[in-house]
């Protein structure tokens, strides 16, 4: 994968309604990407919910961006600091104990991202992973009690 369709992977984008209808021509995976389109979401977890060829990625995200019918949101670019990942691996070390590390790497690769890069907009989802992963419900709870103030609004 280059490193434009890795850079939209990480990218959170919204429907858009152009204000003059036009005629326009899209694929299978575009109305895959559209169905499933949640600003909320980076484009990786679109793109594995909807089961879309992520080989011409590049090329359909850059036709729907050039169609006006999806928009980037400017809150791409805003990742989280390693503060963030610091409260968050000695919150996961006090819940579940040395498998932390683990845990969390295991729930990073499962979300195809990386600590120096993680969009914020992720970082809830990254908690309830993590929060999966606590068998002990007290635990669980003390881990969310510190963690939900920590995600970035």
């Amino acid at each position: 994968m280059d490193e434009t369709s890795q850079k939209f992977l990480n990218m959170s984008f919204r429907l858009n309604i152009p204000s003059t209808p036009k005629e326009f021509t899209i694929n299978q995976d575009m109305l895959k990407i559209l169905l499933n389109l949640d600003e909320s979401k980076p484009l990786s977890q679109v793109v594995q919910g909807a089961g879309v060829n992520s080989s011409n990625l590049k090329q359909n995200i850059t036709k729907l961006l050039n169609l006006s019918l999806i928009e980037s949101l400017e809150k791409q670019n805003n990742n989280l600091d390693e503060n963030f990942f610091k409260v968050l691996k000695q919150a996961l070390l006090l819940a579940v104990g040395p498998l932390a590390d683990l845990i969390l790497e295991d729930a990073l690769a499962d979300m195809d991202v990386s600590i120096s890069d993680f969009p914020a907009q992720m970082a809830a989802g990254l908690i309830n992973i993590l929060s999966e992963e606590i068998p002990r419900e007290e635990k669980r709870t003390e881990f969310l009690k510190v963690m939900i103030p920590k995600i970035p609004k």
